[in-house]
């Protein structure tokens, strides 16, 4: 609904819409970086590697998925920063964060396992953004 005050028009949200965002309650850091790295480390690809051209097949074949988000925080201790500002700069609009219940951006840095003949090795993967809302749900922004 739009409603125009002194000819602005100022966006309203509607009822419904306000008492779903304020279903929930935030969440504490360590349970923000859970829901981000269970659904980050879910998805069947590695993500983008900072690996050199000519090694970055090999450690495509020797992809080692991670068992849990306990492992993943084991291999990558300082993995996640909780932030109110996205990569980039990316921030949601006001209108963005009211309709998803966003509470914050998830910033993963993280290392992929790869065997690539000698055993598990780690390579650097590049940092991912995840949005997660107060509901405790990763935010599909696009």
């Amino acid at each position: 609904m739009t409603i125009v005050l002194g000819g602005v028009a100022v966006l309203a949200a509607s009822s419904a819409l306000v008492s779903q965002t304020l279903r929930c309650a935030d969440m504490s850091e360590d349970a923000l970086i859970e829901v981000a790295v269970s659904e980050f480390i879910s998805r069947p690809n590695m993500g983008y590697l900072r690996v050199p051209p000519q090694e970055l097949e090999a450690v495509r074949l020797g992809y080692e998925p991670y068992e849990s988000v306990e492992e993943f925080r084991e291999v990558n201790p300082n993995c996640c920063v909780v932030s109110d500002v996205g990569l980039e700069g990316y921030r949601l609009s006001y209108f963005e964060q009211l309709r998803t219940s966003f509470q914050a951006f998830v910033l993963i840095d993280y290392v992929v396992k790869s065997d690539v003949g000698n055993g598990t090795e780690f390579f650097p993967g590049a940092t991912v953004m995840s949005t997660v809302s107060s509901c405790g749900n990763v935010i599909d922004l696009f």
